[in-house]
């Protein structure tokens, strides 16, 4: 074997373990990754679009292991997730999961996540209620909101299905529009500070606060930014 043959094999042998060993690593840092994600479980009743996008986003998959509840034939351990998202929230389980009744596995999941302190996302347009906002009589209607209130005031966040995936990342806008929702519409006062501090925010919560008005100019501390955004109050500028 000549010299340039030698080397030309010893170039193939090391380029060829170069290659095996930097196929290793990557294998152990996707490993080490997938092993810090985040599990999501999407809690349904039926499957449909909203269920879906949530399952296959590519953006929620860079930071979650996303499975579907009734696809597992809610055969989960709520213990073994950090998220749930919730869709399909008719009157029935709405009644159930605000009273804690646990008589079905759709119903246990949510009540479940509550008592375990899971970080909860309820998708606002599969809120059965809200489609009785024009007919219903308004002290029954009242009623059926403060359910709503008390998985609101439990930790619960109401979102739309456009601004899920952005309000569980965390990139969700911190101001806006305030949501459709009766509560919100009867529940929400105007601060008239120059700097609000989470000690605000936490008194006006106390209330029943779900939409807070301020200033252009005001000045939110972070803690105040990130306790409304956890309790699901609404921070509209004027």
């Amino acid at each position: 074997m000549d010299f340039n043959t030698l080397v030309d094999a010893i170039a193939s042998k090391v380029l060829a373990q170069v290659e095996l060993t930097e196929r290793a690593e990557k294998s152990f840092i996707s490993s080490a990754a997938k092993a810090n994600y985040q599990k999501l479980l999407v809690l349904t009743q039926n499957h449909g679009i909203c269920c879906h996008e949530i399952l296959k986003s590519k953006r929620l998959a860079e930071k979650f292991a996303a499975e579907c509840a009734l696809e597992k034939n809610y055969n989960c351990d709520i213990n073994d997730y950090d998220v749930l998202v919730v869709f399909n929230l008719n009157n029935e389980a709405l009644s159930k999961i605000s009273a804690g009744i646990c008589d079905n596995a759709y119903v246990s999941l949510a009540v479940q996540a509550i008592l375990a302190g899971k970080k909860i996302y309820i998708v606002r347009e599969d809120v059965e209620l809200f489609d009785y906002k024009n007919t219903a009589p308004t002290p029954y209607y009242n009623m059926m909101l403060q359910k709503i209130k008390l998985l609101e005031d439990s930790g619960v966040i109401f979102c739309s299905a456009s601004s899920i995936v952005d309000t569980i990342l965390g990139h969700a806008a911190k101001y806006g529009n305030a949501p459709d929702c009766a509560i919100c519409e009867k529940e929400q006062t105007q601060l008239k500070k120059k700097v609000i501090t989470e000690k605000d925010v936490t008194a006006l919560h106390a209330k029943g606060i779900t939409v807070l008005k301020v200033g252009v100019k005001s000045i939110l501390t972070d803690l105040a930014k990130d306790y409304a955004h956890e309790r699901g109050i609404t921070i509209v500028r004027e």
